[in-house]
């Protein structure tokens, strides 16, 4: 009774494993769509939308300093006060509006590329947790087949030992193997529900639709050189550096700008006065010259930091592309390395079951022993684990590539 009651309960959990992993939904996602979906709701990337939309602001109001100022100016004694009415415009200021207007276009620049830099990341974030999802995947279907094996075996076992021809100890060394699958099977849904649950996340909606994962790859054909030429013209975290340096420049250009004075024609309407009794009006129509270079030297310690900025911002770009092709050059070596190994991991689960059918032949014959036929279940298991990892890994590297090289298109609607 209590061996039925095992078998049942092992063989009740295969069923709900498989159907774990072959349930079927009525559409259908690939990673592009899951990825557009990540875009459209993340906070990450509203985030970024708010700062470029602020960006733009201090554009437009850049452009307004080239135009008239108003101003009231109110002075007050015990007995008098004088109201000045005044509208300035500017005539020439060496510099100082222009380089306004260059720093807030280079930081709505450095705005657009830290949107582009947030989608990048997020779409990175998800081919992560899709590698995640398909490792899992392929390791369930693995460690179902290597239950049902097991099953296999159990069900030849049984009737040997009815007959009397093998012991009751193979039969309980194989309900440990089975309780062993049965706890891979477990950490292996137990992965693949928290990497839904992660994308489901990222998305920030139900995963409603299975998710197709080509076995095609995209980057096989992408050569080294043509790929680092692509993620040098298209990668974000370099615009957004690029954009750094624009900024270094308007700084410099604003600090030099200090030296030379502030030229503006100024119209007045002034009320009252302070020195006198008399309740007179007068229009004055002037032109202004001011300058204010700051206290001491600090005008030339502030143009010396300006451009020790804009040599720390370009020496920065110049380490950020020897790191990203650094990470191109592995990634490339890795992604072809794995290809090449995925031949000799099918080669390798061929021979286990060659050997497995062999032994189970041995094993009926008397020439081998129960514990090498569960062994060789064992290293066939093994064997088809480690090529659905391998296999994960070439689609993660090879998704990776595609991203990099500037291929993968990350539409941002505004």
């Amino acid at each position: 009774m209590l061996k039925f009651a095992l078998w049942l309960l092992f063989l009740c959990y295969g069923l709900y494993a498989k159907e774990a992993v072959s349930t079927t939904r009525d559409c259908v996602l690939d990673i592009s769509d899951v990825i557009q979906m990540a875009l459209k709701t993340h906070p990450s990337i509203s985030a970024s939308r708010e700062i470029l939309k602020s960006a733009e602001a201090q554009v437009e109001g850049a452009k307004w300093n080239y135009f008239p100022t108003p101003s009231i100016e109110l002075s007050q004694t015990s007995s008098q006060s004088a109201t000045i009415y005044r509208i300035e415009q500017p005539l020439w200021t060496g510099g100082k509006l222009d380089a306004a207007k260059d720093f807030a276009l280079s930081k709505k620049g450095e705005s657009e590329a830290t949107l582009e830099e947030s989608a990048y990341s997020l779409a990175s974030t998800v081919i992560y947790t899709l590698h995640t999802l398909i490792q899992s995947e392929k390791n369930l279907q693995a460690i179902i087949e290597g239950k049902r094996q097991l099953q296999m075996l159990q069900r030849m076992l049984s009737r040997r030992i009815d007959a009397g021809v093998s012991s009751r100890a193979d039969g309980e060394l194989l309900k440990s193997r089975l309780l062993q699958v049965n706890t891979d099977l477990k950490v292996a849904l137990s992965k693949r529900n928290i990497a839904i649950a992660q994308i489901e996340l990222l998305i920030n909606q139900p995963l409603r639709c299975d998710i197709e994962f080509s076995d095609s790859y995209r980057s096989s054909d992408l050569s080294l050189e043509s790929a680092i030429e692509e993620m040098m013209r298209t990668h974000p975290a370099l615009k957004k550096l690029s954009t750094q340096v624009a900024l270094s420049e308007a700084e410099k250009k604003k600090a030099q700008s200090i030296f030379w004075p502030n030229v503006s024609l100024r119209a007045e309407h002034q009320s009252g006065s302070l020195y006198n009794n008399t309740h007179s009006s007068e229009n004055l129509f002037y032109v202004s010259v001011s300058l204010s270079p700051g206290a001491g030297l600090s005008a030339l310690s502030n143009v010396e930091s300006a451009k020790s900025k804009v040599l720390q911002t370009r020496y920065e770009v110049l380490s950020k592309k020897l790191e990203l092709s650094n990470e191109m050059m592995q990634d490339y070596d890795d992604y072809h390395s794995a290809l090449e190994r995925i031949e000799g991991m099918k080669e390798s689960i061929e021979a286990s079951q060659n050997v497995l059918e062999s032994y189970t032949r041995l094993f009926l014959a008397g020439k081998r022993q129960w514990l090498d036929l569960l062994n060789s279940s064992r290293e066939l298991t093994r064997n088809q684990m480690s090529l659905a990892d391998l296999e994960a890994n070439v689609w993660l590297l090879d998704q990776l590539l595609y991203l990099k090289s500037g291929k993968m298109k990350l539409c941002l609607e505004m």
